[in-house]
């Protein structure tokens, strides 16, 4: 009896838990307009999303949803995996926001991973596992986050904390270059650089950092840290190309960059500087920044920019150029192609627009940088699935970037799907007696559709109509459908054209008189072997009995009537009925 009142309660919260699963699925009868795009885009708001409804109820193709049919919408668990995939998201980022790329950046990139494996299988309809794995990136996240707290204040020292292409480093001491390790250690005196097409992020102990872009080299000056008031200094001397700084906004931390000849004041926790044989270039982004040469001093505030040649006075503060409006493609978008198309619009006074797409929402990991762009687009090929967020600067005829402007996330999923594709008509072994039939269907709008290998378009929702010529007998009709990640979908149908209504018919035996024929009877079982047009229906009524026989001519054309036991003077009659509606008709007359 103990026993029992252990196991009842849980057995209705079993109950409880099955209901309220229940009531967050919602059924919906289909209707003679609907598809699963459409079903889709009402309950889920995006008609992308109808694999996820097709796999609930366990259904392998669109072809399979008929008009009648009950389907069971997932909005619950749905809306439950949209939840716990932003959860997680912001998780990341707060994780990411502290520094915890740097310090504990394996871990947090498994939990990236695992919010990529929830995001595909959500895409899969598999919802329950795609929840468990947002919720398990999300608590692995948190717990980053708080590691990250406690170590970070124990970190020394820099780290080249991001890489990429060729970047090389070399102490003071040394004459050669050696290639540099993700994550080395960087100390006072330190060379670092990079070459064509690379870029490198140094991150100092108090979370500042400082990313080099290509054809760039930069000296570690400074590198302290007072464990007493928790003061820090760094300092890092440009010796040629660009870099951008990004600095922590804090009374105890002081960040310069030396530049020979020049003295700074940096008041800023984001500016772009540049130095060349010609002059060196500062773009201010946030704050200030006092630049002083040859006893000349200029303030440059934000969304300022100031020009210094190699041996004169700094220029009075330039305005530097806001950045574009982002066009496409919009938020979110997801592709199932590898090659992406951005674009945005244009500044009066561009001279170029420079591009950035990495895999961080803070763009601490650089997918692509590109700081030459002139059009308002361009085409970023073979783009690795993942997801990246990209942004756009103005550069304005002195060489000073802007600031970069909002960015956007896009989504590229190595797509396993075969495209949406259903062919109403015509169907499987129809015939025809007209010549030109229309082939009718829908699909994914703006796909690659083709008819027997003649390209058409679909309309807007996806429908589309075709007028197909048929020849005399049998027809192959071959409707193919691709998508931007290079899927196809096929349907193949065989239809028939009778372009003769007369219809052939021979009985073995059998003597033709006039129109109708005589066959011999022996008063035994009785087989009439014959031969008409292929596929047609034969029906045999014998007389005076009313016996009916009802069979199909294969594709030969070939039949046999087992009539049994038939009298001499018997009569029949002989229907010939093909398969696009043709009618013969014969008299059978039976003698010994």
């Amino acid at each position: 009896m103990k026993y029992y009142f252990k196991i009842f309660p849980v057995f209705l919260l079993f109950i409880s838990v099955v209901f309220a699963q229940q009531r967050r699925s919602v059924e919906y009868i289909v209707g003679p307009d609907d598809n699963l795009r459409s079903i889709s885009k009402k309950y889920f708001d995006s008609p992308d999303e109808w694999e996820i409804i097709l796999s609930y109820n366990n259904l392998t193709s669109a072809s399979d949803i008929k008009q009648g049919m009950t389907l069971k919408i997932p909005v619950g668990p749905y809306n439950d995996a949209i939840t716990k995939i932003k959860s997680a998201n912001i998780a990341i980022e707060n994780a990411t926001t502290i520094g915890a790329n740097v310090i504990l950046s394996d871990k947090l990139k498994n939990a990236v991973n695992i919010l990529e494996k929830s995001l595909i299988l959500k895409k899969k309809g598999d919802l329950n596992s795609s929840i468990l794995l947002a919720k398990e990136s999300e608590e692995m996240a948190v717990l980053v986050f708080e590691e990250t707290q406690r170590l970070s204040i124990k970190t020394a020292g820099a780290l080249l904390t991001f890489r990429k292409g060729e970047v090389q480093s070399r102490r003071q001491s040394e004459f050669t270059w050696n290639d540099a390790e993700l994550y080395k250690q960087l100390f006072e005196t330190d060379h670092a650089r990079t070459l064509s097409n690379s870029l490198a992020e140094i991150t100092f102990f108090d979370l500042s950092r400082i990313r080099l872009n290509e054809n760039s080299q930069a000296v570690i000056q400074r590198s302290k840290q007072n464990i007493i008031n928790n003061r820090t200094e760094s300092t890092i001397k440009m010796i040629k190309g660009d870099a951008f700084a990004y600095l922590m906004k804090n009374p105890k931390k002081k960040f310069d960059i030396d530049v020979p000849g020049l003295k700074t004041d940096i008041k800023s926790r984001s500016f772009w500087v540049e130095k060349n044989e010609a002059n060196t270039k500062f773009a201010n982004y946030e704050g200030t920044i006092e630049i002083t040469a040859k006893d000349s001093t200029v303030k440059v505030l934000e969304n300022q920019g100031s020009i210094i040649p190699r041996t004169g006075q700094p220029t009075k503060p330039i305005s530097i150029l806001l950045p574009p409006m982002l066009f496409g493609p919009e938020p979110n978008k997801e592709f199932y192609s590898p090659d992406i198309i951005f674009s945005w619009l244009n500044v009066k006074d561009a001279n170029f627009y420079w591009v950035e797409l990495a895999k961080d929402i803070q763009f601490r990991e650089i997918y692509y940088s590109n700081k030459s762009i002139t059009d308002t687009s361009f085409i970023l090929k073979n783009t690795n699935p993942g997801i990246y967020y990209w942004h756009v600067a103005t550069i304005d005829k002195n060489g000073l970037p802007g600031k970069f402007g909002n960015n956007r996330s896009v989504i590229v999923i190595k797509d396993k799907y075969k495209p949406y594709l259903v062919l109403k008509e015509p169907g499987e072994n129809s015939a025809f007696m007209k010549m030109s039939i229309s082939v009718i269907g829908e699909t994914e709008s703006g796909l690659n559709l083709q008819i027997n290998g003649k390209e058409i378009s679909s309309g807007s929702d996806g429908k589309f109509s075709c007028p197909v010529s048929l020849s005399d007998g049998e027809n192959v009709i071959i409707v193919k459908v691709k998508d931007a990640g290079g899927n196809e979908s096929e349907i193949k149908r065989t239809v028939f054209f009778e372009q003769d209504p007369e219809i052939e018919l021979s009985i073995d035996g059998a003597v033709l008189k006039g129109k109708d024929l005589t066959l011999k009877s022996y008063l035994r079982p009785m087989s009439i072997n014959g031969r008409t047009r292929p596929r047609s229906k034969i029906s045999l009524l014998l007389l005076p009995g009313d016996k009916e026989f009802n069979i199909y001519a294969d594709d030969a054309g070939t039949f046999i009537i087992n009539a049994g036991i038939i009298n001499p003077g018997d009569e029949g009659r002989l229907y010939i009925t093909s398969p696009a509606g043709y009618i013969l008709t014969k008299t059978i007359f039976f003698e010994r």
